[in-house]
């Protein structure tokens, strides 16, 4: 299904499993994890940098939590990439 609005189309996506929003939410924290170390940071340099508590930026990592964009935002500008260079990851596939 699509929704047309003058020059721009959105197509919407089904809704999501649980376990894919979770591969999701994993592939995100690997990303963090990987920029943070690519940068030589600690967890805690990170979360100094960013204006976040340590366990924040943890459990984000762990893909414990479902962080907002306001979060996404400030990590992304943290580490000095865009929110689309910080979302440009590959989701592994979930066993079924």
């Amino acid at each position: 299904m699509s929704l047309c609005f003058s020059d721009h189309c959105c197509t919407l996506a089904l809704m999501k499993s649980e376990a894919d929003i979770q591969a999701f939410l994993e592939a995100f924290g690997d990303q963090v994890k990987a920029l943070r170390k690519a940068r030589k940071l600690t967890q805690l340099d990170l979360a100094s940098l960013v204006d976040m508590d340590v366990r924040q930026i943890q459990r984000i990592e762990y893909g414990e939590i479902n962080t907002s964009l306001g979060n996404a935002y400030q990590i992304a500008d943290g580490f000095g990439v865009s929110l689309a260079d910080l979302f440009d990851f590959e989701e592994s596939e979930q066993a079924s």
